[in-house]
């Protein structure tokens, strides 16, 4: 099937025509409901890759996610058809997924009634079906938490062993992720303002026992209205076990393995956080402007994501609180430690 215009910039023409081709030749004997993976997520601080369905080919659906709206009308138990069509919009923000993320809308026939059922999705192919797996599990876990913000899963293609699987979840508009801010044109104050999204969204997880493993600025995603939206958990780790661990043994060595595990999650996000701060604070500089006076402001830059991090995690009033404050303040430590090791002469 031609594919027209290739609006999605990390995207290639014939993963989205595949997808088209494999929605399409989907039969209604083909459609089942969407399994709830939340009981596959691993809490000992290990990826999610564990789901071992033997999943038939054709589409898992969240029939009640789709059609929200359906007034009243009683869903069928298995849709007619399917339909997909791209939306050149759909993409701010997002397009650099290093899988190939596309956007557009997915038409469902024969729902809730006669019409379709319309929504906006994105798209995400993996030929890699148990990790994807442990991303929906993910997704579903996150949402079953009081306060995580994140995308909700609609569908799930399976498709013949040696292609792709697609991950399908709604898109929400007027999202955009931290790297698509204009840095140039902020004064330092409102730098400061903005690096407030990574705190939160570092603290937010964090008080769930929960680590991204990529909280670079392309995975720290907000709305108009300053409100959080947790993305992209590929790496994402549950830390849950080994926080109650932490809080309930009296084996000094095993509590000190956790609170060691906690801190490590911890300086990983913090450190893909400030990683960020140099690749997209420091290139907004001019060449001219990279003086050591710069240097010092992105090292200030820095230091404050650390003391806001630890002020946002109280206001969480985490159950795990006093193993986190416990982590971080190692983590503190052995960074000024580190540091200090660095600037002073051999």
């Amino acid at each position: 099937m031609p594919y027209p215009n290739n609006h999605n910039l990390a995207v290639q023409p014939e993963t989205i025509s595949h997808f088209i081709e494999e929605l399409a030749g989907v039969e209604p004997s083909q459609v089942y409901q969407l399994p709830n993976l939340v009981q596959e997520v691993d809490h000992g601080g290990r990826y999610t890759t564990r789901p071992k369905l033997k999943l038939a080919d054709g589409v898992f659906i969240n029939q009640t996610a789709l059609a929200p709206d359906a007034g009243g009308l009683e869903l069928a138990g298995r849709p007619a058809g399917f339909d997909f069509s791209v939306q050149p919009g759909l993409r701010f923000g997002r397009e650099a997924s290093h899988n190939g993320v596309f956007f557009g809308k997915l038409a469902v026939r024969g729902l809730a009634g006669d019409g379709l059922v319309e929504t906006p999705v994105a798209i995400k192919p993996t030929l890699n079906r148990k990790a994807l797996l442990g991303e929906l599990a993910m997704f579903q876990y996150m949402r079953v938490l009081n306060g995580i913000p994140t995308y909700e899963p609609l569908a799930y293609l399976t498709t013949a062993p040696t292609r792709p699987d697609y991950l399908i979840t709604r898109f929400e508009k007027r999202v955009a992720t931290m790297d698509t801010i204009e840095w140039k044109e902020l004064a330092d104050s409102e730098k400061w303002e903005q690096l407030n999204f990574a705190v939160s969204t570092a603290s937010l997880l964090h008080s769930h026992m929960l680590f991204s493993g990529d909280l670079e600025f392309k995975n720290v995603a907000f709305g108009e209205t300053g409100d959080l939206k947790i993305i992209d958990p590929e790496l994402m780790v549950s830390t849950a076990a080994v926080g109650e661990t932490a809080l309930t043994t009296n084996d000094d060595d095993e509590r000190e393995r956790a609170v060691q595990t906690i801190k490590r999650k911890i300086s990983v996000d913090m450190t893909s956080l400030c990683t960020s701060i140099d690749q997209f604070i420091l290139t907004t500089l001019s060449p001219p402007e990279r003086q050591a006076n710069d240097v010092a402001k992105l090292k200030r830059y820095k230091h404050y994501l650390f003391e806001p991090y630890r002020r946002a995690l109280i206001d969480h009033d985490s159950p795990y609180l006093p193993v986190l404050l416990e982590a971080y303040a190692l983590m503190l430590s052995e960074r000024k430690q580190r540091a200090h090791e660095i600037s002073s002469p051999a």
